[in-house]
């Protein structure tokens, strides 16, 4: 694995040195440093690295405390809400977050939004985005701090209904409302 990265706003594209892991995605810290988070296999723990050099190369790898990804592991997605969007800055991490050990590929389920506050070091918010059969995401954030996560959706499987789009405010992230036995 390696990540690619623009330090001129997408005019040029650069590559990082090696990150280990299966799929994985980079979001910015609030303080300009790089987290990287990627499956790794069939425990479920993810693991993460950090970057202080604007993504050339990553180290302080360990395997993530707090983020459990789907027993077979899939590819999810990471956001930055900056400060100036959100009044303070977070880190949004969606995926499916089913896990029962030997579970089948096809258990892909619990689409979940994790919220960290501290710059990815813990994640103490979780917020039901579909409960269903689910997979692959990616997220946006919107000028007015709106989230939007595209993800695969099913009805038997994680995949037969295809993609959906679901969209939530920064008021519904931070409700004080946590479902934390995911």
């Amino acid at each position: 694995n390696c990540a690619l990265y623009s330090d001129n706003h997408g005019k040029t594209w650069k590559a990082s040195g090696f990150l280990p892991g299966g799929e994985g995605c980079v979001v910015e810290l609030s303080d300009g440093r790089l987290y990287f988070n990627s499956r790794i296999g069939p425990e479920g723990w993810r693991l993460r690295a950090i970057s202080k050099d604007q993504g050339e190369t990553y180290g302080d790898f360990a395997q993530s405390e707090w983020l459990r990804d789907c027993t077979v592991g899939t590819s999810d997605s990471l956001v930055s809400v900056p400060e100036s969007v959100a009044g303070r800055h977070l880190i949004v991490f969606a995926n499916p977050s089913f896990y029962r050990p030997r579970a089948s590929y096809w258990d892909r389920r619990k689409m979940t939004a994790t919220v960290s506050l501290d710059d990815a070091k813990t994640w103490p918010i979780k917020k039901l985005i579909n409960e269903g059969p689910s997979g692959l995401s990616a997220s946006v954030v919107g000028k007015d701090g709106a989230i939007f996560v595209l993800y695969e959706k099913g009805d038997k499987v994680y995949f037969d209904k295809g993609i959906s789009v679901v969209s939530f405010d920064l008021g519904w992230v931070l409700d004080g409302k946590s479902q934390n036995d995911l």
